[in-house]
């Protein structure tokens, strides 16, 4: 017997025929409307109104075959109406929330146009995003792309604030275990120079030493274990924690020598900041000696010998002859 003389399969064969049919319906029915919808936003005459239209139409239809259009439209508009800072936290949420690549490149364009001098945009830049997100989730790899730019393309401190915390709670969050790319991430924290991320920093350095614990035993491991907890100390002292500071240190002598990273500059910082005053001058000097041109390469390292000199010996002697001279008698 046929399967097409069967009642119960006839029913169910017209049925789910039915069904098709009115899906089909609905759907030629909503793409109407998204066309009519997307042409009439043209019309408008207020760019303002132009460009909630556009903003609310990518909201409403996600995935319409119009939304590049819409989202570049909204881009120009931002432009034309000079709201920089407006497009550029427009093109940072969308590229969270945006895996087409076209789209992603549209964004990537915009925005890299405006910090870097080739202002095309750079075909690493499309292969790196590329190759972040086959790892990991869109927020993530646009954070890990974006992070070290923000400074560049966000003027305002409370925006910067803002996306810098986002990016950075999306990458420590994630699997994300690059060693070298988490300490850079923490170096571009301090580059911003604002106090409230010091947590930041320093939380970029804790995953680092958290992932090196998972490396295989060697010397790089050494190393990077000596060099985390040397700047994890320097944060602790920025954040005024002295204590905290010294410890950080001792646990960093356990791998490498404090010349390193200026170590025994701060070693001798944290000590006078405990009472040691007389111990931690003098490991302050035999830093400067380790590191000829330290105070000049580093502003921070220039206020602790200036602060502690003042201290010790007054406001009459000259800080940098005292210093060239105590070098040269100490070569």
């Amino acid at each position: 017997m046929s399967i097409f003389g069967n009642t119960a399969f006839r029913d169910k064969y017209r049925k789910t025929f039915i069904l098709v049919i009115l899906i089909t319906g609905i759907l030629s029915c909503s793409s109407k409307k998204e066309i009519e919808a997307f042409r009439a936003i043209g019309s408008l005459d207020s760019a303002g109104v132009r460009l909630e239209a556009y903003r609310n139409f990518i909201n409403v239809y996600p995935k319409s075959d119009s939304t590049f259009t819409a989202i570049r439209q909204i881009m120009l508009l931002y432009m034309e109406l000079k709201s920089e800072m407006d497009v550029t936290e427009f093109i940072i949420d969308q590229l969270y929330l945006r895996s087409d690549p076209d789209i992603r490149k549209l964004l990537y364009s915009q925005l890299f146009s405006q910090i870097l001098a080739d202002s095309v945009l750079p075909d690493q830049i499309l292969s790196r995003d590329s190759s972040f997100r086959q790892i990991y989730s869109t927020p993530v790899a646009t954070a890990l792309m974006l992070f070290p730019y923000l400074h560049e393309c966000i003027t305002a401190d409370s925006i910067l604030n803002k996306y810098s915390r986002q990016f950075a709670n999306f990458i420590l969050q994630s699997d994300f275990q690059n060693i070298n790319e988490l300490r850079q991430l923490s170096k571009t924290v301090l580059s911003f120079g604002d106090p409230d991320l010091l947590d930041l920093s320093s939380r970029f350095l804790i995953k680092a030493v958290a992932s090196n614990a998972g490396a295989e035993p060697d010397s790089t491991k050494i190393q990077n274990y000596g060099e985390l907890y040397a700047l994890l100390a320097w944060n602790a002292y920025r954040q005024h924690n002295w204590i905290y500071t010294l410890n950080l240190i001792s646990q960093a002598t356990k791998y490498r020598d404090l010349d390193y990273q200026y170590g025994l500059i701060l070693l001798g910082a944290a000590q006078t900041k405990t009472g040691e005053l007389n111990n931690g001058w003098g490991h302050v000097l035999e830093g400067l000696i380790q590191n000829p041109d330290a105070e000049k390469q580093s502003p921070e390292i220039q206020e602790i010998y200036i602060s502690l000199f003042r201290e010790i010996r007054g406001t009459r002697d000259n800080p940098e002859r005292f210093l060239n001279q105590y070098r040269k008698s100490h070569r």
